[in-house]
């Protein structure tokens, strides 16, 4: 039987793998009319934009306008430190 800790760093990866997809997907020049700028783009921006959105309006007054968006990488930062602190308490429930 699969752990409920295991399912959710499963679910913390899952994220975590999207997120990334999002980001090398932002450096290439989509053609429309194609899969990955049809469907699977927008798919990624709706899947990550709800959590990074406000981690880049709490970057941007202390980066200004920096030609790099770090908020992915906050992002991720948080997320891990968020999946360690569960993940440790599930483990120690016996979950």
């Amino acid at each position: 039987m699969i752990r409920v800790s295991t399912m959710v760093e499963g679910l913390f990866w899952a994220f975590e793998a999207v997120l990334i997809a999002r980001v090398l997907l932002s450096w290439l020049r989509l053609r429309r009319g194609t899969v990955l700028a049809d469907r699977v783009a927008p798919m990624l921006y709706v899947l990550t934009e709800p959590l990074l959105a406000p981690v880049r309006r709490w970057l941007r007054p202390h980066l200004g306008n920096a030609p790099v968006d770090f908020s992915p990488v906050l992002l991720i930062l948080m997320l891990s430190v968020v999946e360690t602190v569960v993940v440790t308490v599930l483990r120690a429930a016996g979950l």
